[in-house]
């Protein structure tokens, strides 16, 4: 060590670093004070020990933000306590801790202190203290906004509005800044950093869920929060009702029928039938039957409806539809009065449990008014970029070329619905007058053309699946109802070689089916087929070139075929009997009677080759009526007969002069008379449409047709 003055008694040492800890030995010599002499130097030892110094460094600086606790590391050779602050230290004793500022503390800075104790206890060293400085950063101030709801389960999504904005939101049901009431009631967090200090904020958003009537409205939201649906939706009334209707005051009012239906299955006499009625949306059950039904081509169950929308459901209890005892089995839904098809599934109910149109689909009561035109109506050998054709509705003709009230063409047109009745295909598609559709000229009428799959391959129609069409018109975007079903068929096969029948074109100056013809070889004996054709290799119409016409009566067993000139459609009556009636049936060829367009080719088959029509011969001297004049006989015709009950053709060639109306009775095989008609006679004759709207039952019926003092009389078979 160091001396200050090794000759002063009184100086001080001052040791090494090397003997701190240590305990050293120091000397002094006193020398002999008379001088050199015989007295000796006398010397004395003594110790120190050199103690260690206590150490201390509080580290730092440090920071924090707001309340949040930051950890403080001390550094020390002995114990120690920290110090300073209005805070709380973790553990005050330990040179490892953690300090919470107040409240008060943020947005200053505080000085930390560490004191490191005497290491060796009481004296000669003393404490050491070593102080540290923390910033306590003020916390960003952050607001979550509000207020917020309380909201419905079904309302539309909530705009969080949190500030400073910049800040995250997390949650159940949180999309950035939007919440979803569709989760029910959520705890929400908005995080904030200020790029110092991070901040947050909750907010508990409150949804209310409960649907007391299970209806799938919350009751926040429900007009009829304790009874299922809403006002004006169907009810089940109880007994005595077949349905209700939710009032204003939400109780359920029963209704009666405003609608009768008539069900007929073709039954195979097997299968347990189950049928069921059900309103669309609340699935109440309307009406439901079902048994065993007797084997028959139109076993008829009759129902009723009030007003509103419903679909049906038929079920099969084996799983192979009504196919037992070789039956193709099926039904028919229609109205009665008017006699107006709803579905059409005849005869195609051939596999499966159930048959019932997709999604929940199915029919209102009362129906529109709008149809497919004749020839599209029940084509089943329809192919591809063919183009099926609604019957004008003159609400949709008075908007080309303007576009109606809103002057909008995209929004006036027609909608065909293209379904099938056991489920699966479902597909509708809309032709307004915007759009040509690939159909010339741009006219009133070229929105009821709809060309058969020109539309995306994914809902193109099927081939070989019978479906159902249906048609509704559309005016300043406000739907009708749809109207009657057709059947439909997309077969590219048979096209190539179609079926074909007599001609029953309404209108038609050719008409044959179900009308009357004189026996022999006149023009008033020709007999005409309804024209058919395909395409050839280059994509052309093809018009076939020979016809070949089957009269029968099964229960003469009469049969004569007889075979068109080439190149014509019509053949004459010779060779068949005055005053009978014919089942006659028709098959074309292509290759001038090479071969035929028909599954069946020897011509006694009970088999049709088409649909088979009726074909009533003259009665000799009476022109084909009961003619009670003298004068030259008139042909007269009605057609369809059969007929399916909604309106039939009235033809008659030749009226006296002088005669300006005809009058027309219907008559049940009662006697009874059912209708009454008056129709203008114009040119000398009479060829107009009698709407019949489904008011006639199925059955026989005899029509009168008076003309000045000609009375004819015709029969006229409805069918069901």
């Amino acid at each position: 060590g160091q001396y200050s003055d090794v000759t002063d008694p009184a100086a001080t040492y001052t040791p090494t670093n090397g003997q701190v800890g240590n305990t050293i030995n120091i000397t002094w010599t006193t020398t002999d004070p008379d001088g050199p002499g015989g007295c000796p130097s006398v010397f004395s030892t003594s110790t120190i020990a050199v103690n260690t110094p206590a150490t201390a460094d509080a580290g730092g600086p440090y920071a924090t933000c707001g309340i949040d606790p930051v950890a403080i590391v001390a550094s020390a050779n002995g114990t120690g306590t920290w110090s300073g602050g209005a805070g709380t230290f973790g553990a005050a004793t330990s040179l490892s801790t953690s300090y919470t500022p107040t409240v008060g503390e943020a947005g200053t800075t505080v000085v930390l202190t560490w004191t490191t104790a005497d290491p060796d206890g009481a004296g000669p060293c003393g404490a050491v203290s070593s102080n540290a400085n923390l910033v306590v950063n003020a916390l960003p101030v952050v607001s979550c906004g509000g207020p917020y709801g309380p909201y419905c389960v079904n309302d539309a999504d909530v705009t969080l509005n949190a500030t400073p904005i910049g800040g995250t939101w997390t949650g159940t049901g949180v999309t950035g800044t939007t919440f979803d009431p569709t989760v029910g009631t959520q705890t929400l967090t908005y995080t904030y950093f200020d790029g110092i200090c991070t901040n947050t904020c909750q907010v508990t958003i409150t949804v209310f869920t409960v649907d007391t009537d299970g209806d799938g409205l919350p009751d926040c939201d429900d007009e009829c929060p304790l009874l299922f649906g809403e006002i004006g939706d169907a009810c089940d009334a109880g007994p005595g009702f077949v349905l209700g209707v939710i009032n204003g005051s939400c109780n359920c009012i029963g209704t009666g029928c405003s609608t009768n239906l008539s069900i007929e299955f073709q039954t195979d006499g097997a299968s347990i039938v189950q049928w069921q009625i059900k309103t669309q949306g609340s699935n109440i059950l309307v009406q439901s039957g079902g048994g065993v039904y007797p084997q028959s081509p139109a076993y008829a169950i009759t129902t009723c409806l009030p007003d509103g929308c419903y679909y049906l459901v038929v079920t099969d209890d084996s799983g192979d539809g009504f196919t037992s005892n070789g039956v193709q089995g099926g039904y028919i839904l229609r109205t009665m009065t008017p006699n107006h098809r709803i579905i059409d599934n005849r005869n195609n109910f051939l596999s499966g449990l159930t048959s019932q149109i997709a999604g929940g689909e199915g029919f209102c009561i009362p129906m529109g008014s709008d149809r497919l035109i004749y020839t599209s109506c029940d084509k089943l050998d329809w192919r591809a970029a063919e183009y099926i054709v609604a019957t004008d509705n003159a609400a949709v003709t008075a908007a080309w070329p303007l576009g109606g009230a809103d002057l909008n063409l995209t929004n006036d047109g027609y909608e065909m619905w293209f379904y099938n009745p056991n489920g699966g295909y479902s597909f509708r598609r809309f032709h307004s007058h915007a759009v040509s559709d690939g159909f010339a000229p741009a006219n009133a009428t070229r929105a009821a053309h709809i060309k058969i799959n020109n539309w995306a391959p994914a809902n193109a129609v099927p081939v070989g699946v019978l479906l159902n069409v249906k048609v509704r018109t559309r005016v300043d975007g406000l739907n009708t109802e749809w109207g009657p079903s057709c059947r439909f068929k997309r077969d590219e096969v048979r096209a190539q070689c179609p079926l074909t029948k007599l001609m029953d074109i309404p209108g038609s100056q050719y008409l044959s089916c179900g009308g009357t013809r004189t026996v022999g070889t006149s023009q008033t004996s020709l007999v005409h087929a309804r024209p058919v054709t395909k395409l050839n290799n280059n994509n052309a119409i093809v018009n076939a070139n020979r016809y070949q016409f089957r009269f029968r009566i099964p229960a003469e067993n009469f049969t004569l075929v007889k075979m068109s000139q080439l190149g014509q459609y019509w053949v004459n009556t010779n060779g068949l009997s005055v005053c009978k009636t014919y089942q006659v049936d028709v098959r074309a060829s292509f290759d001038g009677g090479a071969t035929w367009c028909t599954d069946f080719i020897a011509p006694f088959l009970n088999d049709p080759w088409g649909d088979v029509c009726l074909l009533n011969t003259a009665c000799a001297g009476d022109g084909g009526t009961q003619n009670m004049s003298t004068e030259k006989p008139a042909t007269v015709g009605l057609y369809p007969n059969p007929n399916r009950g909604d309106q039939v053709l009235l033809s008659i060639d030749m009226v006296q002069e002088g005669v300006n109306t005809v009058s027309v009775d219907i008559y049940d095989t009662f006697g009874k008379r059912v209708s009454a008609r008056t129709i203008a006679v114009q040119d000398g004759f009479v060829n107009s449409i009698l709407e019949l709207n489904g008011e006639l039952a199925a059955g026989m019926y005899m029509v009168n047709i008076t003309a000045g003092d000609v009375v004819y009389t015709e029969r006229l078979v409805i069918q069901p």
